[in-house]
């Protein structure tokens, strides 16, 4: 390892910043390197807490709101930017089980229709801008949508549905959603899931969803002009529940119930998930919906 003092053109750090002919080329690289091993950091120290404050609630669910508030108050620099944010979902390893599910999908459990694809196989990242009014949470990504095409609802039944409800609503250019690259822009929405990787059987353990929760924390954390939440499911629904440590019996899952948060300006709708087994046994209809998606708009 060089020293500072010997091991750099012009003797010291000093002279490597100063006005010199070595500046131009040292100086921003340095920058760089210093304000990304802070981002780092920053995101590494703010996980782990995240995890900590998660197992604490899950122990001692009385203790959510006291812990929550003291979580945001003790965090600094807790809104990261997104693509930092995107790359600790990405990076994240905690579930060896999802994680060698998405090896053998990678390797030998492509479906047939898309046997030459380039599956994404690891966790999927969220959908939209973080300066959205409105999140959506799913289940957790397909193994042949989101799971194959790296974002959330891309590629399968449950997103054909989705999108076009979106769209039909106002909130996306298009209806289509086939790859990250297809040209969908969403307006004033984001879309995430509960669980941010592939689970087989679509059924994520506990662990796995405790796993996931953190990073649910810190996104809605993050999204400074987030005004209403649309749940998918019962289970996205418990997971939003206990991230905002709040009791599960005081906010009963109803399909297209509209829940006041307390101490927040937060608004939760509930949906039934737009599966394909829901809208084949008229669980849901694509009208109940398009009617839930039009409420983000209020």
């Amino acid at each position: 390892m060089l020293a500072l003092g010997g091991g750099v053109p012009g003797g010291s750090y000093k002279s490597l910043t100063s006005k010199s002919s070595a500046a131009p080329a040292f100086a921003p690289l340095i920058s760089r390197r210093l304000d990304s091993t802070k981002a780092a950091v920053t995101a590494l120290a703010n996980n782990f807490l995240l995890e900590y404050a998660c197992i604490t609630i899950a122990r001692y669910p009385a203790l959510g709101p006291l812990i929550r508030g003291l979580l945001y108050l003790s965090i600094e620099n807790m809104r990261l930017d997104s693509e930092v944010f995107s790359k600790m979902v990405i990076n994240c390893q905690k579930c060896p089980r999802l994680v060698a599910f998405a090896t053998e999908t990678k390797n030998k459990g492509r479906k047939s229709d898309f046997e030459i694809d380039d599956y994404w196989c690891k966790p999927v990242p969220s959908f939209g801008n973080l300066n959205a009014n409105a999140l959506i949470i799913g289940l957790a990504p397909g193994r042949h949508g989101a799971g194959r095409t790296g974002r959330p609802f891309t590629g399968d039944y449950a997103g054909d549905i989705l999108y076009k409800a979106l769209y039909e609503a106002g909130f996306s250019n298009s209806e289509k959603a086939v790859s990250i690259n297809d040209g969908l822009i969403l307006k004033d929405i984001r879309i995430t899931n509960a669980v941010r990787c592939v689970p087989p059987q679509n059924r994520p353990l506990n662990d796995e969803i405790n796993n996931c929760r953190p990073y649910l924390i810190q996104e809605i954390k993050m999204m400074n002009e987030l005004k209403i939440i649309l749940t998918l499911g019962g289970l996205a629904h418990r997971q939003l529940i206990t991230s905002l440590g709040l009791r599960q019996v005081d906010f009963k899952f109803s399909h297209s119930a509209v829940h006041k948060l307390p101490d927040s300006k937060l608004k939760l709708i509930n949906s039934y998930h737009p599966s394909r087994y829901n809208i084949n046994t008229k669980r849901l209809t694509y009208e109940m919906f398009l009617d839930v998606i039009q409420k983000l708009a209020h």
